[in-house]
């Protein structure tokens, strides 16, 4: 199990690189030396698109008559 530490540093990671920022920006917050050891936070979508995917599906669930 990670230390909490380590968490919210992934965390905050995770959240810089939802929000658009350059790599050089996200290595320089978390302490990087290069790209290749921030590839890990990169969670392939950022949240909005889950959001709009996840409303997506619930629609399908939904009654339409």
């Amino acid at each position: 199990m990670k230390n909490t530490g380590q968490c919210l540093r992934a965390t905050a990671i995770q959240a810089i690189n939802d929000a658009g920022y350059e790599a050089r920006h996200i290595m320089f917050m978390g302490g990087h030396r290069n790209d290749a050891s921030i590839r890990s936070y990169n969670r392939g979508c950022i949240i909005e698109q889950k959001k709009s995917m996840s409303n997506t599906l619930s629609a399908l669930t939904e009654p339409t008559c």
